[in-house]
């Protein structure tokens, strides 16, 4: 079976109509005082339902973690009888395409947002890409004013979770260091992944690579993993984004890295910790009790090896031995050059003049400012273990 790639490929407008937006949730009307959690799932193309068989997946994961917390989603008026007939309640119908503002006007009405996850295409160029036709596109990025509402809205243990391509090269640090929560987001491709027996998450071709039958799915009605038939997330590429947007060769990180706005924000942990146990894995959050149920999450959620039962322990069995070994300090099952980073930023830098991005995108690059062996895969597991003796 053919890999399912979504990274955004290019800005040519398919469509000369412009699409509406809707917004949806768990309750009758949205209630401005209650815990939400707000989802957004942009244009397809030709992904079909995937962004928003992925949103489910995690609404339905945050619903068991928080039953009586409010979700909030928003998206285009296509994808609107899907949501409906998912359970959820149409609040509004809009005429206008999906843009920021639709975004802005669902901040503006509530008082606690715990979470935001966004499912679209994304590029390091021009941020994420929310909507399109044939004469434009409609954009969100680092340098909307709609940020500048979070602050009084969010709280230390708030997240944020961009799922698309390429946004932790720029986007998501610039978030973190604007709002200073916890802002998870990509450095290579991204792609979709489903549960198999034995608890294990691949992509489709691994699984038909390894003569994984699909009959061999988890039973929804048996795991607790998935619920009401929805079982798909959204997990970055393990090797280097080469496409579009150019050659990055250079570097990539095997999972969503955890930006914190800077190395010294002791609180980031709370959210990054909230988006893990929000996050579709190998167990139901209310099973996590104890640091040992906390590492099977974590470390299914660091390594990127779910098809191969040998591949996975050998990465467990090396995160380990990072908590108390310095020689596996710069250990990193990504298959090129692990990017160095720090909770701060990628020492990295997205290389393109914007005539190039306009004619010849696939002349860009990602340039590695720090090439070589670092310790930027076990200090982030260091990090979250940590966090959860904390939390």
């Amino acid at each position: 079976m053919l890999k399912l790639k979504f990274c955004l490929s290019t800005l040519i407008f398919m469509s000369i109509n412009a699409q509406a937006y809707f917004i949806a949730s768990n309750t009758e009307k949205i209630d401005s005082t209650k815990p939400t959690h707000i989802m957004m799932a942009g244009k397809a193309d030709k992904l079909g339902e995937l962004f928003l068989h992925s949103l489910l997946t995690k609404s339905q994961v945050i619903k068991e973690k928080y039953p009586e917390n409010q979700l909030v989603i928003i998206g285009r008026n296509e994808d609107q009888d899907f949501i409906a007939r998912s359970g959820f309640k149409i609040i509004e119908s809009n005429s206008m395409m999906l843009k920021e503002k639709a975004l802005e006007d669902v901040i503006d009405l509530l008082q606690n947002i715990r979470s935001l996850d966004i499912y679209a295409h994304s590029n390091a160029a021009q941020g994420i890409v929310i909507d399109k036709n044939m004469l434009t596109g409609q954009l969100l990025n680092e340098k909307d004013g709609l940020w500048d509402k979070l602050p009084s809205k969010i709280s230390k243990d708030t997240y944020i979770m961009i799922h698309g391509c390429n946004s932790g090269v720029k986007l998501g640090p610039e978030l973190a260091k604007k709002l200073r929560i916890a802002v998870l987001a990509a450095l290579t491709g991204t792609d979709f992944q489903n549960i198999y027996s034995d608890s294990f998450w691949t992509q489709e071709y691994n699984a038909s690579k390894d003569k994984i039958s699909p009959s061999n799915k988890i039973s929804y009605s048996e795991e607790k993993v998935c619920r009401k038939g929805f079982c798909t997330r959204m997990k970055p590429d393990n090797s280097s984004y080469k496409g579009h947007w150019g050659d990055w060769s250079e570097g990539g990180y095997p999972t969503f890295k955890i930006f914190c706005g800077s190395n010294v924000n002791s609180d980031c942990a709370k959210g990054a910790i909230e988006a893990l146990l929000s996050f579709p894995s190998v167990l139901p959050a209310s099973y996590v009790n104890s640091i040992d149920r906390f590492k099977d999450i974590v470390q299914d959620f660091l390594c990127p090896f779910g098809f191969s039962t040998e591949k996975q322990n050998e990465c467990k069995k090396n995160l380990e031995a990072s908590l108390v070994n310095k020689n596996y300090a710069n250990y990193s099952p990504f298959r090129g050059q692990t990017l160095n980073c720090d909770f701060e930023r990628c020492f990295a830098h997205f290389k393109c003049n914007p005539i190039t991005i306009s004619i010849n995108p696939g002349a860009c690059k990602l340039k590695n400012e720090r090439p070589g062996p670092n310790a930027t895969f076990t200090n982030e597991y260091k990090f979250l273990i940590e966090g959860f003796g904390k939390h």
